[in-house]
């Protein structure tokens, strides 16, 4: 054991007394950056963790936005499709109109020409007055 007894008589010298304190005090300056180092570490993980939950929330809100906008646009989806069936419907009801009143024309006109075509006959004006409501009303039966 002559290692150790060498060592405790540095020790007790002066030169191994200020070498002792000042590994002492390297030690305790050592520990305390090591303290600040954890502390400073456990702030910056707290720090992380709120932006994180902030983050999180935003996300959260914004989902739920998403979600509500593809509602919007399914329901406005459905409306138009909507109201393209009806215009479509209409636009049918419209053409069928059309083309009975077309038909209706011919026999309209049909209608004119034999009014205009039978004037009015008699010997004074309350006579073919007469005879020309006869003929409209035969032309409208």
């Amino acid at each position: 054991m002559p290692f150790l007894s060498v060592i405790w008589a540095f020790a007790r010298s002066p030169a191994g007394r200020y070498a002792g304190i000042a590994l002492a005090l390297a030690a305790a300056l050592f520990a305390q950056r090591q303290c600040g180092y954890s502390a400073g570490v456990a702030h910056e993980r707290a720090a992380s963790r709120r932006a994180v939950a902030a983050i999180q929330a935003r996300l959260d809100t914004c989902t739920a936005n998403a979600g509500a906008l593809q509602a919007a646009v399914t329901a406005q989806n459905a409306q138009v499709a909507a109201w393209a069936a009806d215009s479509d419907r209409r636009l049918r009801a419209a053409s069928l109109a059309l083309r009975g009143a077309e038909k209706g024309r011919g026999s309209v006109e049909a209608r004119y020409a034999r009014l205009m075509q039978a004037w009015p006959v008699g010997v004074d004006a309350c006579a073919r007055v007469f005879s020309a409501d006869e003929a409209v009303l035969g032309a409208l039966k």
